[in-house]
């Protein structure tokens, strides 16, 4: 296309992913699982932005399920992931894992609805 600016990609570095991972503890903050593939995830879909506030930690599954809700839709259980749920994963999970590295943290433990010891945090 004549006059189409291109949008440079920026990939988060290796130490940016690295803290990333770190504070959201290696989990996807949808899912909430760990020892899967992770994606830095751009919330406002400019691949330039790639600053954290606008970087999300997500599973492999779910960002295939933001980029392609309809292969999606028999599944059930699976939350709608558009940018508005996405983002309030992200800042929920954010919140906790903050509060579960406090010296006297408000919340103790918490049972995911599957009821696995994997899934406690």
């Amino acid at each position: 296309m004549a006059g189409a600016k291109q949008v440079k990609r920026v990939k988060p570095g290796i130490p940016q992913r690295e803290r990333l991972l770190r504070a959201k503890a290696y989990r996807c903050c949808v899912c909430k699982r760990k020892d899967v593939g992770f994606n830095l995830h751009h919330l406002d879909g400019n691949s330039s932005n790639s600053i954290d506030a606008n970087l999300a930690v997500l599973c492999v599954e779910d960002l295939d399920h933001h980029h392609r809700p309809a292969n999606y839709a028999s599944k059930p259980n699976h939350t709608e992931l558009g940018v508005a749920e996405i983002l309030k994963f992200k800042t929920s999970w954010e919140q906790f894992v903050m509060e579960a590295g406090l010296l006297a943290p408000k919340v103790i433990a918490t049972l995911s609805a599957y009821g696995t010891l994997e899934l406690l945090h």
